[in-house]
């Protein structure tokens, strides 16, 4: 365990408004959907002015068309679908923080 002042987390918060409000998020049913969850049960994404909905997908792969077509603006995936839609000339990036799956965002 691991204690932290209130100074970094203070510095660590964005200086504005969120660029855009309400997001969609395609999740996987695992363990690495978990922490999504338990944000939304304890309002922190609301505390960010951020409104999260949930979208459950059937696998990583599923999510790549789903972020294409404007259906979700951010999935849970994996690096092989990322790599996969990469190399078809589609501009997924992935971000990694605490997680060990890659979320494409359109």
């Amino acid at each position: 365990m691991r204690a932290l002042s209130a100074g970094p987390q203070a510095a660590a918060r964005p200086a504005g408004a969120p660029e855009q409000s309400h997001i969609t998020v395609g999740l996987v049913t695992d363990v690495e959907s978990a922490p999504v969850f338990v944000a939304l049960a304890e309002n922190y994404f609301k505390e960010e002015g951020l409104t999260v909905e949930p979208e459950i997908i059937v696998s990583a792969a599923s999510a790549a068309p789903q972020v294409e077509r404007g259906r979700l603006d951010l999935a849970q995936t994996d690096y092989t679908t990322t790599f996969i839609a990469n190399q078809a000339g589609k501009k997924f990036r992935s971000s990694r923080r605490r997680s060990t799956c890659p979320m494409p965002v359109r």
